[in-house]
């Protein structure tokens, strides 16, 4: 028996980019309730390693937090997409390099119990310069680092992305 059984499920609001879901459930004690929660189509993060070992990051203003942050480069996965091909898109838009080589080193749940997404987190090397496309809605700029200044700049406060620093430590783990 599942611990939760779904009873009826409800779209309070959809936009482009995610939907308001309401479930209501019964638990095992057979108590029912709500349960409010977006859905989303996944996400990605790339992780673009430079011959030189450096990472490219990106300086994004985040709307919501009214702030500048250091990011790893993603995005949204759309309808129909792979969330290879999504990391392929997101890489070019944001950064404008192509990656000859994408590695999957995880996965995760950016906000668990507010959201359902999962996402994929990819290594992409053997990189190519191009033009970056970023769109309308997106301030970018391009970072080169160090692995060194990337951990300085989680320390100081400057990557405040709790994706990025979760896909760094995958990173680290994959490194070895």
């Amino acid at each position: 028996m599942k611990p939760f059984e779904r009873l009826a499920r409800e779209t309070v609001h959809q936009n482009p980019y995610w939907r308001h879901l309401r479930d209501r459930y019964r638990m095992p004690n057979m108590q029912e309730a709500d349960y409010h929660f977006m859905q989303s189509s996944g996400s990605v993060l790339i992780i673009p390693q430079l011959k030189d070992k450096q990472l490219l990051l990106v300086k994004q203003y985040r709307y919501i937090q009214q702030q500048w942050g250091w990011e790893f480069p993603g995005g949204g996965q759309q309808a129909g997409q792979t969330p290879l091909e999504t990391a392929h898109i997101e890489l070019q838009e944001e950064t404008g390099y192509r990656a000859e080589t994408f590695t999957h080193i995880g996965r995760l749940s950016p906000c668990q119990g507010l959201l359902d997404e999962w996402c994929e987190i990819y290594l992409a090397q053997d990189l190519t310069r191009g033009q970056a496309s970023p769109e309308a809605s997106e301030d970018i700029k391009l970072l080169k680092v160090t692995q060194q200044q990337l951990e300085a700049a989680i320390c100081e406060g400057k990557m405040w992305s709790g994706m990025s620093q979760a896909a760094w430590l995958h990173f680290k783990l994959h490194q070895g």
